[in-house]
C-alpha cells in the first residue's frame, strides 16, 4: 500500500505541475530550524570518582553551566549528566540506560581504563567515548604503548568549564555536518590541530566565538522562526588530526567553508611530518584562493611561509594567543560588524547588519565596495550570519563581470534588496519604530492577536514564501501586499483608556458611536509609529478590520465591519495623519455599528468579547492621473453553489472586475466564470446582454480627496468612474473586447472602434497572462492547507504597457461551508398541487420548516423604493428576531447588494432571521445571481437556503395571497401561516423546492 503524500509534498507536486514553473526551475529545499541538528547529546555518562566529579562537575557548577550556555542561545535540550564511580558501575549503566556520550577520567578503581574503553566499544561500537584528563607522564605513556586505541578522543582538563560544551559540540558537529552543511548550507570551520592540549584550549574559544555570533543574530532576528533558525544554523567545526582528515573536510565541505584553522607540524600517510600544514595550505588555495586562513605554530620556518602566502600567522608560544585567535575569527569569518576599508586597510564604515550593510553600500568609495567584491568579503561575513542563499549568489561574482564599479555596486545594492524582502516574505516581524524596516512584509505593533483576517493573510504569505518562488514564475510576481496590523490588544487600550465600553454597548446610533469614537485618543505609543510609518510610506492604504470573530468558518463576518481607503496623497503630513487616524478610529466604531451587534448576536457571541484588530495594507494598483486603481480585482471559490453549462461545484467559479474590488464584493456586476471553463461567459447569450449584463463603471481612490472632513465615512476617497475614463488610462488594453454593430459580433481586444465591453477576452481566451492557471493552483493550495473549500480575494496590477511583468498581490482567504448531508430533491415525485415554487438554482443543503412568509408584493413592487422596502424588512426582521422567529424571504433580484437598481440593498443583519431566502425575476430585467460578495459569504457559513426562481409564472401567489395576515404594507406582506411548510435542497445538484405543507 502506497504512504500517503504528506501536506508539503502536496503543495509543492502542484506547483510543479501547474503549468506556471519556467524552464529555470531549481527548487532548493526552503532552511528551517526543525530539520536542523538532529543529532543532539542530551544524556552523559561521566565515569570518575567522587573527588573528580565533585572537582569538575559540581565545584565548577558544571551542571548549571552548561545549562546557562544554552540558555544564551535560546537551546532548551541541555545535556544531564549522570555519574559512575568505577568502571564496572559504568559498563551496568551502559546495559541498562540509553547514553550519547561517555567521559572517563583517568583512573577508574577497579578497572583498566584501557580494558574498560575496549568493552565499551565492544558493546556499543558507535558511542562517542572520551577520555577528559590532566596533562601528566602517565598519559603520555599509556598512549606510547598505544594502550588507549579504543578513545575517540582525548581532551585536557585546566579548569576551564567551557571544555565540556566544545567536547559536546565537537561530536554533535561531526554527526550533523554531514545534512546541515551539505543540504543546507550551514558554514563549516576547520581546525587542523593533533595535540590534545592545544585543541583542547582552541576549540572551547572557537565555540565561545561561534556562539557569540549566534547569540548576535538571535537578537537580531524578526520572529521566534528566524530566531531558532539562526541558533540551529551555527557554524559547525571540524577537529581533524591528520592531513587525510583535513583534505577529506576540505573537500567534503569546500563550499560551505568559512576559513581553516592549522597547524604545520602533523601526521600525513600515517608519519609525523613538519611541513604537511605548508601542502595541505597550498592545494586549498588552489581551489580556494580566498578562503581564510590561520596558520598556528611555534616553528619560525612557518612564520616565513605565512608571510610569503600572505597568510595570518600565530605563535603558539604567544601569551595572547587565544585572544589573537578570537580576534581573527571577527575579522575574517565574518563574525561581528562588516567593517569598509580601503586597499590600505584604513576604516571607512561598518555596518551591523544588512540593512546597514545594504545603505553603506550607496555611499561608500568604490575602491573599498571593489576591495571587498574581488576578495568575496560579502559572501564570508553573509555566510556567517546564515543568510546562505545570498551569499551563494554574490560568490560565484567578479570585478570583470562590470564595465564600471557603478555597475558592481547597483548589482550589489538590487541583490541584496530583493533577498532582503524574499527573506521577510512569510514572517510576522514585530515592529520598531527606531529600527523600520522597509523590507519587511508583514509587522504587527502591540502583542494582542492578529485577528482572523489578519491572520489568514499572514498564512498565506508563509505558504506563498514556502512554494511560490517568485523567479520560477515568468513575468508574474504573486504575493501580498506590504502589510502592518495593530494587534487587539491596542483596541482594548485604546477602548479602556478612552472610557468607551459604556457608551459603544448602548443601543444608540453608529452615528453617534462613531462621534465618541473621533474624538477619543489612541495610545500615545501608537500614535508615535503611525507618524513614522507615514514617513516612510507614499502609497494609498487600505485600513481594513480584522476582528478575532472574522473569517470563521462558521461565522466569517464577511462584509459586517468598516474597510477605509485612504489616498495618503497629500503634500502636508498632518492631513495624512489625520485622514489614517480617523480611518483607524471608523474601523474601531465599527465593531460596535448595528450591523455589527445584530450579526454578533445571530451567532450566539457577545459584543463585548469582540475585539478588532486593523490591518494597515499597500493598496493594490498605479496612478493614472489623480486617480488609483489596480487594472482589476477579483474574487474566486473553489466551491461553486450554481454551477452552470458543463462546470460542477466543484469546478470553482471566479469573478473579475476593473478597478477595485468594491464592485464585487458589495454585489455590483462583474465578470462571472468557471475555472474549468475560462472562455464560457453564463452571462453573454445575446449581444444586448454584452451591455447591460458587463461592467460599465468601476471604483478608484481619488488621490485629490486627501482633505480633513468634519464627518468622515467609509467610502470617502472613493470614485466610481466609467469605462471611457479607463480607455483613456489605457487600463482596458488586456480586459475588455469590442462590439461590432454591423455583424453582432463581440471582438477581443480594443483595437476597433465600437462600444467596450469588460469581458477580459485577451486574458482569459488569448491567454496574454496565465491568470486562470494561477487562480486554480491558488484555490487548491489554499484548499489543500485548509482542508476545506475556500475563497480568495486578489488584485493586479501592469508593470507597464505589456501584462507582464505584473503583480498579482492576495488579499484574503477565508473558509467556505459547503452542503453536508443527503437530502435528494426529484421534482416529478412530487404533486404539482403541493409545490408553491421551484428552482434548479439553489443554495444551501438540508430541510427546513417554518410557519411565516415575508414578501414583496410584485403588484406594487417599485425598484427606485428598494431602499425604503430594505428598510422596512429591517424592522420587520427585529421584531421576528425578538420573538426567536424564523421566517422566508422573497422578492425581487439580488438580495444585498449595493445597487438599489439591482436588487433590495440589505446589509446580511437586516435579515439575519431569514432560514430561506427567494430571489424573483427583476421587473424587465435579468440579474445574475451573484457569489462573490461579503454578503453570500455569511449566507453559506449560517446555512441559509437562497433560491433563485427565473420566471414569477412559477410562483402560486394565489396561495400565498390566501393565507392568514400578519402584517400588511404598500410593498410588503408578512403571512402567518396555520401550519408549518417544508423546504428541501439537494446541495449537490442545486435543487431545491418549498412545498405548502409538512409532509
Amino acid at each position: 500500500m502506497k504512504n500517503k503524500k504528506s501536506q508539503k509534498d502536496e503543495l509543492f507536486s502542484l506547483v510543479e505541475s501547474s503549468g506556471l514553473i519556467n524552464k529555470d526551475f531549481d527548487y532548493t529545499p526552503k532552511l528551517e530550524f526543525r530539520d536542523l541538528m538532529n543529532y543532539r547529546i542530551e544524556k552523559i555518562l561521566m565515569v570518575c570518582s567522587f573527588y573528580d566529579y565533585y572537582t569538575i562537575i559540581e565545584d565548577g557548577h558544571l551542571q548549571e553551566a552548561i545549562f546557562n550556555e544554552y540558555l544564551d542561545i535560546n537551546l532548551y535540550y541541555a545535556p544531564h549528566i549522570i555519574r559512575a564511580n568505577s568502571g564496572m558501575a559504568a559498563l551496568k549503566l551502559l546495559r541498562e540506560d540509553t547514553f550519547d556520550l561517555v567521559i572517563v577520567t583517568l583512573r577508574l578503581g577497579d578497572i583498566e581504563l584501557h580494558s574498560f574503553c575496549e568493552q565499551v566499544k565492544e558493546a556499543i561500537p558507535d558511542i562517542p567515548l572520551v577520555l577528559l584528563a590532566s596533562q601528566s607522564r602517565e598519559l603520555y605513556m599509556k598512549l606510547s604503548l598505544g594502550k588507549l586505541n579504543a578513545l575517540d578522543k582525548i581532551f585536557i582538563w585546566t579548569g576551564d568549564r567551557k571544555v565540556f560544551l566544545a567536547i559536546i559540540k565537537y561530536f554533535e558537529d561531526i554527526i550533523n555536518a554531514k545534512i546541515d552543511c551539505l543540504d543546507f548550507g550551514v558554514t563549516a570551520i576547520i581546525l587542523v590541530e593533533d595535540s590534545p592540549a592545544f585543541y583542547s584550549a582552541y576549540l572551547p574559544q572557537i565555540y565561545t566565538e561561534v556562539m557569540n555570533q549566534t547569540k548576535r543574530l538571535i537578537e537580531e532576528g524578526k520572529n521566534s522562526s528566524e530566531k531558532l533558525t539562526r541558533q540551529r544554523a551555527r557554524p559547525k567545526i571540524l577537529l581533524a588530526e591528520t592531513y587525510e582528515e583535513a583534505w577529506d573536510f576540505a573537500q567534503t565541505y569546500q563550499n560551505v567553508l568559512l576559513g581553516i584553522i592549522t597547524d604545520m607540524d602533523f601526521k600525513r600517510n600515517g608519519v609525523k611530518t613538519k611541513d604537511a600544514g605548508r601542502e595541505l595550505i597550498l592545494n586549498v588555495k588552489k581551489q580556494l584562493p580566498d578562503l581564510p586562513i590561520l596558520l598556528q605554530s611555534s616553528n619560525p620556518e612557518a612564520e616565513e611561509f605565512a608571510e610569503e602566502n600572505k597568510l595570518t600567522f600565530l605563535n603558539k608560544n604567544s601569551r595572547t594567543l587565544l585572544l589573537d585567535l578570537a580576534e581573527f575569527m571577527k575579522n575574517n569569518f565574518g563574525f561581528g560588524d562588516f567593517v569598509f576599508r580601503m586597499l590600505n586597510g584604513t576604516e571607512v564604515g561598518r555596518a551591523k547588519n544588512m540593512l546597514e550593510l545594504r545603505e553603506h553600500l550607496r555611499y561608500m568609495p568604490e575602491e573599498s565596495v571593489l576591495y571587498h567584491s574581488k576578495h568575496n568579503h560579502f559572501s564570508y561575513w553573509l555566510t556567517a550570519r546564515t543568510e546562505f542563499e545570498l551569499a551563494y549568489k554574490l560568490k560565484p561574482i567578479r570585478n570583470s563581470q562590470f564595465k564600471t564599479g557603478y555597475d558592481l555596486r547597483m548589482y550589489l545594492l538590487n541583490t541584496i534588496s530583493k533577498q532582503l524582502t524574499e527573506n521577510r516574505r512569510g514572517i510576522i516581524s514585530v515592529f520598531t519604530r527606531d529600527a523600520y524596516d522597509d523590507t519587511i512584509n508583514f509587522q504587527i505593533i502591540g502583542e494582542g492577536s492578529l485577528g482572523g483576517k489578519a491572520r489568514g493573510l499572514a498564512f498565506i504569505d508563509k505558504i506563498l514564501k514556502e512554494y511560490i518562488q517568485t523567479k520560477n514564475f515568468d513575468g508574474v510576481n504573486i504575493s501580498i501586499p506590504r502589510t502592518l496590523v495593530l494587534g487587539t490588544d491596542i483596541f482594548t487600550q485604546f477602548m479602556e483608556e478612552n472610557n468607551l465600553y459604556p457608551i459603544a454597548l448602548q443601543n444608540i446610533s453608529d452615528d453617534s458611536i462613531l462621534h465618541e469614537f473621533l474624538h477619543a485618543d489612541l495610545p500615545p505609543t501608537v500614535i508615535g509609529d503611525l507618524r513614522q510609518i507615514l514617513k516612510r510610506t507614499k502609497y494609498p492604504i487600505a485600513v481594513r478590520s480584522s476582528s478575532l470573530l472574522e473569517d470563521a468558518v462558521y461565522q466569517p463576518f464577511a462584509g459586517v465591519y468598516a474597510t477605509v481607503m485612504i489616498p495618503n496623497s497629500s503634500q502636508d503630513m498632518d492631513v495624512r495623519f489625520h485622514n489614517l487616524v480617523q480611518a483607524v478610529k471608523l474601523v474601531y466604531a465599527s465593531t460596535f455599528s448595528r450591523n455589527a451587534k445584530n450579526y454578533i448576536e445571530a451567532t450566539g457571541n457577545r459584543i463585548e468579547e469582540e475585539k478588532m484588530g486593523v490591518i494597515l495594507q499597500e493598496m493594490v494598483g498605479k496612478r493614472y492621473e489623480h486617480y488609483f486603481y489596480p487594472n482589476f480585482s477579483g474574487v474566486a471559490r473553489s466551491y461553486n453553489y450554481y454551477p452552470f453549462a458543463k462546470a460542477t461545484p466543484k469546478d470553482g467559479v471566479v469573478n473579475l472586475a476593473l478597478g477595485l474590488g468594491k464592485t464585487i464584493v458589495d454585489g455590483g456586476i462583474s465578470l462571472q466564470y468557471s475555472p474549468a471553463y475560462p472562455e464560457v461567459y453564463p452571462q453573454f447569450t445575446t449581444a444586448k446582454d454584452y451591455f447591460a449584463k458587463s461592467q460599465l463603471k468601476y471604483w478608484a481612490v481619488d488621490l485629490q480627496s486627501d482633505i480633513i472632513r468634519q464627518h468622515p465615512q467609509q467610502d470617502q476617497f472613493l470614485v466610481s468612474l466609467g469605462l471611457d475614463t479607463a480607455e483613456n488610462h489605457n487600463a482596458l488594453d488586456f480586459i475588455a473586447s469590442t462590439f461590432s454593430a454591423e455583424n453582432d459580433r463581440l471582438y477581443d481586444g480594443i483595437h476597433r472602434p465600437g462600444p467596450r465591453v469588460v469581458n477580459f477576452a485577451p486574458i482569459l481566451k488569448l491567454g496574454v497572462i496565465p491568470l486562470n492557471n494561477i487562480i486554480q493552483l491558488l484555490l487548491k493550495m489554499c484548499e489543500i492547507s485548509m482542508n476545506c473549500p475556500v475563497e480568495i480575494e486578489f488584485a493586479a496590477t501592469f508593470r507597464g504597457k505589456d501584462p507582464t511583468p505584473m503583480d498579482f498581490k492576495f488579499l484574503q482567504v477565508r473558509p467556505m461551508v459547503k452542503p453536508e448531508g443527503n437530502v435528494i430533491v426529484n421534482f416529478d415525485s412530487i404533486s404539482k398541487e403541493n409545490i408553491l415554487l421551484q428552482s434548479d438554482m439553489a443554495l444551501g443543503n438540508g430541510t427546513y420548516s417554518l410557519d411565516t412568509i415575508l414578501y414583496t408584493k410584485p403588484e406594487t413592487f417599485n425598484v427606485a423604493k428598494s431602499r425604503d422596502i430594505g428598510e422596512e424588512i429591517n424592522t420587520i426582521n427585529k421584531n421576528l428576531q425578538h420573538e426567536n422567529r424564523t421566517y422566508l424571504l422573497m422578492g425581487p433580484g439580488r438580495w444585498g447588494s449595493s445597487d438599489p437598481w439591482l436588487g433590495i440593498p440589505v446589509v446580511f443583519s437586516s435579515i439575519s432571521a431569514a432560514q430561506v431566502i427567494i430571489e424573483t425575476p427583476m421587473p424587465e430585467m435579468v440579474v445574475e445571481p451573484s457569489q462573490g460578495s461579503h454578503f453570500f459569504q455569511n449566507m453559506t457559513s449560517f446555512k441559509i437556503a437562497y433560491f433563485t426562481v427565473k420566471d414569477n409564472d412559477g410562483i402560486d401567489w394565489a396561495w400565498l395571497d390566501s393565507q392568514p395576515v400578519e402584517y400588511e404594507s404598500k410593498y410588503l406582506k408578512l403571512v402567518r401561516l396555520t401550519h408549518k411548510i417544508k423546504v428541501l435542497v439537494d446541495g449537490h445538484t442545486g435543487k431545491g423546492v418549498v412545498l405548502k405543507d409538512n409532509y
